[in-house]
């Protein structure tokens, strides 16, 4: 499954990653591609606690080219999920 996610980077930060379909999930990376791998592992994490939660899994999905762009963003990007770990509880919620 692909998620949209926003990446902010101010000049001598590190690349964060905002993934609107998850609130509250963060993550981020000295690279761009550090962040990218850091943001499967945050949003398999937040998942994992949703499921421990008893929470049902839901997203509310995006396009990249939805994200406004401003001076200290570089806009959107899609990550690949591996959702099978997590089918039985979207199943769930269909």
């Amino acid at each position: 499954m692909k998620l949209a996610v926003l990446i902010h980077k101010d000049e001598g930060s590190v690349h964060g990653v905002t993934v609107p379909a998850l609130p509250g999930c963060f993550s981020w990376g000295d690279t761009m591609d550090d962040a990218l791998e850091n943001t499967r592992e945050a949003v398999q994490a937040h998942l994992s606690t949703m499921v421990s939660e008893g929470m049902p899994i839901s997203f509310v999905h995006a396009n990249p080219e939805d994200f406004a762009t401003d001076s200290g963003e570089e806009g959107g990007a899609m990550v690949d999920i591996d959702m099978s770990e997590f089918e039985s509880a979207l199943a769930s919620v269909r």
